[in-house]
């Protein structure tokens, strides 16, 4: 439950630091069980397992972004009188709007490099319906429902939906394509089973890094993340970091490398999946 509320703290305020060291620390589950991952569900994003994982000011400030983008704060009462935030009713597409950005040039980048990081993780991963689709905020559910979490949980009706992911112009389907693309992918990757090992990197808050290696050490992924709105090098010259010349790597996403042989470049939100 802390990864929902992390991801977005990381690509909202453009810092890997605490998803990154939460990730570290993350002990691999016992022998026969999975960590079962997802970024929203029917429900609101909850921020409970987020408090003492970032500083409270900047817990506050993203609690705080979230009614401007549309959504609303539910809170929970305590016992000296006093309220606290315990879930942001939101989807998960708005949750990941830019406040400063009129224009949201990048929300479908940011929400589809949050899925890329999720889907790197090991365990399972869940998508909600709505994510596959990049839903916005339902205003008019709530209005009709009375009550905040119809905000997430739009009917679509068949012939609007089929509409919208039709139009190759619209964000609907360029996020039903990201996540399409994602998902088929991953599928096919040995370094991306439930079990397959994980580590992770401390290399720049720029960026989030994760290795997978498949059991039988066939396959290693480096999945580098890209998590801000600027163009970000990295180069290979950095002490124990696995990174080799990029000569000898294949971008399992398909878009090409803007890098030399020394140097990964990564655009905007931009995500690779790197094999030898």
């Amino acid at each position: 439950f802390s990864l929902p509320p992390l991801l977005l703290h990381a690509l909202l305020f453009e810092n890997s630091e605490y998803l990154t060291k939460w990730a570290k620390e993350l002990n691999p589950p016992q022998s026969g069980c999975y960590y079962f991952n997802f970024l929203s569900s029917h429900d609101g994003v909850g921020v409970r397992p987020l408090e003492g994982l970032v500083p409270d000011s900047e817990f506050q400030s993203l609690v705080d972004s979230i009614p401007k983008k549309g959504g609303f704060v539910s809170k929970k009462k305590n016992s000296d009188g006093t309220e606290s935030p315990y879930e942001l009713n939101v989807t998960y597409f708005s949750a990941l709007a830019d406040a400063n950005d009129s224009e949201q040039n990048l929300q479908v980048q940011r929400f589809l490099c949050a899925h890329s990081i999720m889907f790197a993780l090991q365990g399972v991963p869940g998508v909600y319906i709505h994510s596959f689709t990049g839903t916005p905020n339902d205003l008019e559910g709530v209005e009709e429902k009375g009550h905040a979490r119809a905000i997430n949980r739009k009917q679509w009706d068949i012939d609007e939906l089929t509409s919208k992911l039709d139009d190759t112009n619209s964000h609907y389907a360029e996020v039903f394509s990201g996540m399409k693309e994602l998902l088929t992918v991953r599928s096919k990757q040995t370094a991306f089973h439930p079990e397959a090992r994980q580590k992770t990197y401390s290399i720049d808050p720029s960026l989030f890094i994760v290795k997978r290696t498949s059991n039988d050490a066939s396959q290693s992924i480096l999945c580098i993340s890209n998590i801000t709105g600027k163009e970000v090098e990295l180069k290979r010259d950095i002490p124990s970091f696995p990174f080799r010349s990029l000569i000898e790597y294949k971008n399992l996403l398909g878009e090409d490398l803007t890098a030399n042989e020394d140097a990964l470049v990564l655009k905007p939100f931009e995500t690779a999946w790197l094999v030898l």
